[in-house]
C-alpha cells in the first residue's frame, strides 16, 4: 500500500496539460468511498429495512384484544386499526381508549405478561 501512495506522489502531471490531480484524488479516495458506501449499507441500511419489515409483520399479525405496549411504556388492548393502517386504537382500561400511531406500537405483550413480564415478542 505504501508503494503504491509513493507512486501516486511520485507521478508527473501529465504533458496535455489535463487534470491529473482529479485522478490522483479518485485513485487516492475511491477506495474509501467504496468501503464508506459498504458499510453504511452493511451496518445502518441493511438492520434498518429489517426492522421495518419486522414492524409491519408484527402491525399485520394484531388481532382483536391482544395487549401491545407502546413506545411511551402504555400497555394496552388492541381494539381497531384504521384503514390506512396509520392509527390504532387501545382500551387501557373498562372506559378509555387510546388512539396511537401505528408506529408507535413497540410489540405484541406475551400472555401473561403486564408490568412484570417480559417484554413484547421478537423484540
Amino acid at each position: 500500500m505504501t508503494t503504491w501512495l509513493m507512486m501516486l506522489a511520485n507521478d508527473a502531471p501529465p504533458a496535455g496539460g489535463g487534470d491529473g490531480g482529479f485522478l490522483q484524488l479518485l485513485y487516492l479516495f475511491g477506495p474509501m468511498i467504496v468501503v464508506f458506501l459498504l458499510i453504511n449499507h452493511l451496518l445502518i441500511t441493511r438492520p434498518q429495512r429489517r426492522e421495518q419489515e419486522r414492524h409491519q409483520k408484527m402491525l399485520g399479525t394484531l388481532k382483536k384484544n391482544d395487549r401491545v405496549l407502546t413506545a411511551g411504556g402504555i400497555i394496552g388492548t388492541f381494539v381497531s386499526m384504521s384503514e390506512d393502517k396509520k392509527e390504532i386504537t387501545l382500551r387501557v382500561d373498562e372506559n378509555t381508549r387510546i388512539k396511537f400511531r401505528s408506529e408507535y406500537v413497540r410489540g405484541v405483550l406475551d400472555e401473561g405478561s403486564g408490568e412484570g413480564g417480559e417484554g413484547p415478542k421478537g423484540a
